[in-house]
């Protein structure tokens, strides 16, 4: 948020009635992060039509644009950015999503956010090319347990120090951001399961989510 709104904004409960940038889809077509910002301030007892959205780019000159220029009280961003912008003295840092003081309401919280998709055609035309993939994730994901958030980031090859310096501080205040093994936990499952339902996403009738999920590679039965 804004830094001269420190006092006035203490928690996401207080965004109501300010504007809050954010990337923003269509009038029928709502985005993946408004959505879940919806999710999130009502949790925090915010209703949609209580904060003014503003439509700003998921980049810095988006993000620092939208601050610095005061056309929005707080925006909803991804790290790094966030942690670029407090860095920069644009903005300071309000909450984010797995603080421990979230509502417990807060629904779809631990929802799926990235994961590795095929087609089912494709991983039965070549599953073992399926399964080498899965491989290299979780190797990877390994790696990066292991590592020093600096000796990942060198490993990129960032052109921009400052960014490569962002994304390892990142890394480093949240340990947790990526997945331990690359397995789908059951209350991942179930959290994205109430996410979608929650947001109004629709899904084919009688669909499970776990019809989607071929984790033969990742969970392997004992």
């Amino acid at each position: 948020m804004r830094n001269d709104l420190a006092q006035e904004i203490r928690s996401p409960k207080d965004l109501k009635g300010h504007s809050l940038g954010i990337p923003l889809g269509s009038p029928t077509s709502k985005t993946y992060l408004q959505n879940l910002m919806e999710l999130w301030l009502r949790a925090w007892g915010v209703a949609s039509d209580q904060v003014r959205w503003v439509p700003a780019a998921m980049n810095l000159d988006g993000m620092h644009g939208a601050l610095a220029s005061g056309a929005v009280d707080a925006v909803f961003c991804e790290e790094p950015l966030a942690g670029t912008l407090v860095r920069r003295k644009i903005g300071t840092l309000l909450a984010n999503l797995v603080h421990a003081k979230n509502p417990a309401r807060f629904i779809g919280r631990q929802h799926l956010r990235a994961v590795l998709a095929s087609t089912p055609a494709l991983i039965a035309a070549d599953p073992r090319r399926a399964e080498l993939m899965a491989r290299m994730l979780r190797r990877s994901l390994a790696w990066v347990r292991r590592t020093p958030p600096e000796a990942v980031v060198a490993r990129l090859e960032f052109a921009d120090a400052e960014q490569a310096r962002d994304v390892a501080d990142a890394m480093r205040r949240w340990p947790g951001l990526y997945s331990r093994a690359g397995r789908f936990a059951a209350a991942e499952i179930e959290s994205t399961h109430q996410f979608f339902k929650t947001s109004g996403i629709s899904l084919p009738a009688g669909l499970d989510i776990r019809a989607l999920i071929d984790e033969r590679w990742v969970n392997p039965p004992q």
